[in-house]
């Protein structure tokens, strides 16, 4: 499982929710695919790429972010 941080205020139980997501997702397509599947997901996610193998996906995600560090 991969590790999500909760970096918000969001409550202990909402967090559990949104972990349990998106811990399962590993991979830059996998990312994109449940970005853009998500209700919740407000904008197309943005793609920051960091180096050849190592790029950041960022959405918002209800009032707050969600980002993907992928490789």
């Amino acid at each position: 499982m991969v590790k999500v941080r909760n970096n918000s205020s969001l409550s202990a139980d909402r967090f559990h929710e949104l972990a349990a997501r998106l811990g399962l997702i590993r991979g830059l397509n996998l990312a994109l695919e449940w970005a853009l599947s998500e209700p919740d997901a407000k904008n197309i996610p943005d793609v920051v790429t960091q180096d050849e193998f190592t790029h950041d996906v960022i959405f918002g995600f209800e009032d707050r972010y969600v980002v993907f560090d992928t490789t």
